[in-house]
C-alpha cells in the first residue's frame, strides 16, 4: 500500500542521467510522503587485496562522498530529510543490503543492450531479483 512507503532508497552513480533519477525518486517520496535514502556503491569487486587498491578505494570514496554532498545540496528542496551515504562493496550486496531498511527502491537503468549488457550485467537487474522490498527500475532514456 503507498501508505506504507516510508523510506525509499536510490541508488546514484553520478552518471549523466543522476539528476533525471534524483528528480524522478523526488517526485515519487513527494506524492507518497516518503523519505529519500541515497546510496553510492564504490565497487570493490575486483577480488584483488592489494593495499594500493584500498588506498584507492578510500580515495574514491571520499571523492563520492563529495559529489553526494554536492548531490544533496542541489536537490535538498526535493530531497527533504534523507539519509545519504557511500559504501565500499559489491554494489548489487550493498544495495540490497540497505533495500532492507527501506520500503521501496528506484533504481535507474543504463538501458545496456547486447554484448554490454552480456559483459557489464544489470546491476539493476539483480537487485530487482534480490530486493527485499518492491523496485521501481527507471529508465531515463524514455
Amino acid at each position: 500500500m503507498v501508505a506504507d512507503i516510508k523510506t525509499i532508497l536510490v541508488p546514484v552513480d553520478f552518471s549523466q542521467n543522476t539528476d533525471k533519477l534524483v528528480e524522478y525518486a523526488a517526485g515519487v517520496a513527494e506524492k507518497v510522503g516518503a523519505n529519500l535514502s541515497l546510496i553510492n556503491v564504490v565497487d570493490n569487486s575486483t577480488g584483488f587485496g592489494f593495499a594500493a587498491l584500498h588506498k584507492f578505494e578510500d580515495d574514491m570514496k571520499k571523492d563520492m562522498e563529495a559529489k553526494m554532498a554536492a548531490l544533496v545540496d542541489q536537490y535538498k528542496s526535493l530531497c527533504g530529510s534523507s539519509e545519504n551515504k557511500v559504501v565500499i562493496g559489491d554494489a548489487v550486496d550493498s544495495i540490497v543490503a540497505a533495500a532492507k531498511n527501506c520500503d521501496m527502491v528506484i533504481i535507474a537503468t543504463h538501458g545496456y543492450k547486447g554484448l554490454d549488457k552480456i559483459l557489464l550485467g544489470s546491476v539493476a537487474e539483480r537487485v530487482l531479483k534480490a530486493s527485499p522490498c518492491p523496485v521501481v527500475v527507471f529508465n531515463p532514456h524514455k
